[in-house]
């Protein structure tokens, strides 16, 4: 949502500067008038000036919605675009770090752990279907590690590594476990452990994300 509201407050000033959108507003709104100019052409003075604030008031409000649907199609445009653009490494980064930002749950807010860890563990599945290209959204935990033990650039390392951190969430989920905030903490480094062990070759280099930003800008 952040990331939305950013492009659309910057496409709004580059509106504001082009006045590209303005123009045709502005156009709009006098044709609109013109119109109903013609449309009432033998009605009252007295009924004309009574119905005149009401129409320009419709005016400028559908004059308003045509500018800001435009920047907010434009804003949704672009924010697609940079995530087609992200990595799967970066795009679990950028989930993991919102995740964070709202904060680990308390031992004592059942409801906060269990969507934590689904979310936790949500962000770990799709990094890992879309790392390695394995579709599998309904498969248990065991059906998941099985299908990846196929896989042969998962080293026997990665799936100890995900198969602790796949254990403890379903624990949570499915078994009613309350872990600690050191338990929270193991849960979250295993993650990203898990993550860094496995990038991609490109997102060892810092040069990718550049190249990533400026095919999404163009």
């Amino acid at each position: 949502m952040n990331a939305f509201l950013a492009v659309l407050w910057k496409d709004l000033l580059c509106e504001w500067r082009s006045r590209d959108r303005v123009v045709a507003m502005i156009v709009f709104s006098i044709l609109v008038v013109v119109v109903f100019q013609f449309a009432w052409p033998t009605a009252p003075r007295e009924q004309t000036e009574a119905l005149a604030p009401g129409v320009l008031w419709v005016i400028y409000l559908f004059a308003a919605l045509l500018g800001l649907a435009a920047a907010a199609f434009a804003a949704v445009r672009t924010v697609r675009a940079r995530r087609i653009t992200e990595s799967p490494f970066v795009a679990a980064r950028r989930e993991l770090a919102e995740l964070l930002a709202a904060g680990r749950p308390t031992p004592d807010d059942r409801e906060r752990i269990d969507a934590f860890f689904v979310s936790l563990s949500g962000i770990v599945r799709r990094y890992i279907e879309n790392r390695f290209a394995l579709r599998s959204p309904e498969l248990t935990t065991e059906e998941f590690l099985a299908e990846l033990q196929r896989s042969p650039d998962l080293l026997r390392s990665h799936q100890a590594l995900l198969a602790e951190f796949l254990g403890v969430a379903d624990l949570v989920k499915f078994a009613r476990l309350t872990p600690g905030p050191s338990g929270i903490d193991h849960s979250v480094a295993i993650a990203e452990r898990f993550l860094e062990a496995t990038r991609a070759a490109e997102d060892l280099d810092p040069s990718a994300d550049i190249e990533r930003a400026e095919a999404a800008d163009a």
